[in-house]
């Protein structure tokens, strides 16, 4: 059961287990977790030692404690550089920077763009949860 505490903005290695690995047809249930480093350093301004352990042992605290691969990865501050992409394709499928912007069968899948979502992007006037407002967001960032 997840956590009700209003101020809390993250959930624990408990509440992140009682997740369903595998949907009731016995298929990935589509819930994954990448990896964003162990320190939230940013790794442009770390030595190579420094930015491979990052990287390596946020993935390998993650399976430890899910008991699931860690595919991607999200660089903290969408800062990379090619070296960095480079340790990255060793361990993950993927990795997304801060960019906004779609991804297409042309893009870089070790720094593929994104859209944030954000409250105002999923509520009505009310503040309930509008999927007409979702799509009209959607479609205002893709003609951005």
């Amino acid at each position: 059961m997840i956590s009700e505490d209003e101020h809390r903005s993250f959930v624990n290695w408990d509440e992140i287990n009682s997740m369903p690995a595998l949907s009731s047809d016995g298929k990935d249930s589509r819930i994954s977790f990448g990896s964003h480093t162990v320190n939230h350093s940013i790794l442009t301004n770390e030595k190579t030692n420094v930015v491979e352990n990052e990287i390596c042992k946020s993935k390998e605290i993650i399976e430890k404690e899910t008991g699931r691969n860690a595919l991607h990865f999200c660089y903290p501050n969408g800062n990379y550089n090619d070296s960095m992409k480079k340790i990255v394709s060793k361990s993950y499928k993927s990795a997304c920077t801060t960019k906004s912007g779609f991804v297409s069968e042309s893009s870089d899948v070790y720094a593929l763009n994104r859209i944030g979502i954000n409250e105002e992007m999923i509520t009505d006037w009310r503040g309930n949860f509008s999927k007409y407002v979702f799509i009209y967001s959607i479609f205002v960032e893709s003609i951005k």
